[in-house]
């Protein structure tokens, strides 16, 4: 839960920042949806290759196979591990959309809060 509040901050703050730059929109939203693809996509990865370099150590003679002899419950373990990973299965193909509605909101988020607070701080500075 706090992975996404900063997530979601630091999204917001870089929304501010390429705005004051005049980049519209339609960029931002494409490039952050598609770093917020590729963040979760690039973790699977290196676990399953990390999971993968702890394997290799139970691989006695070197040859890629495990045989009777080299299975022990941790190597099950690691395997297991390796196996189930379904929900990586899934967010290579689903993920996307659903990291690009999450930028439109988060942009969206952005465009009615400067839109609504844009007048307020103004009339503040008018009063001071």
């Amino acid at each position: 839960m706090y992975f996404l509040i900063g997530l979601s901050s630091l999204l917001l703050l870089c929304i501010f920042w390429l705005r004051k730059k005049k980049i519209n929109y339609f960029k931002i939203i494409f490039f952050s949806s598609v770093i917020l693809y590729l963040i979760p996509i690039l973790a699977f990865q290196y676990e399953s290759y990390m999971i993968k370099q702890e394997m290799e150590k139970y691989d006695i003679n070197k040859d890629g196979f495990f045989s009777k002899d080299e299975m022990t419950y941790e190597l099950e373990e690691l395997e297991n591990n390796l196996i189930n990973d379904s929900g990586f299965g899934i967010f290579a193909f689903f993920g996307y959309p659903f990291c690009l509605l999450y930028t439109i909101i988060l942009a969206l988020i952005f465009h009615i809060g400067k839109k609504l607070l844009m007048p307020l701080l103004i009339n503040h500075k008018l009063l001071n």
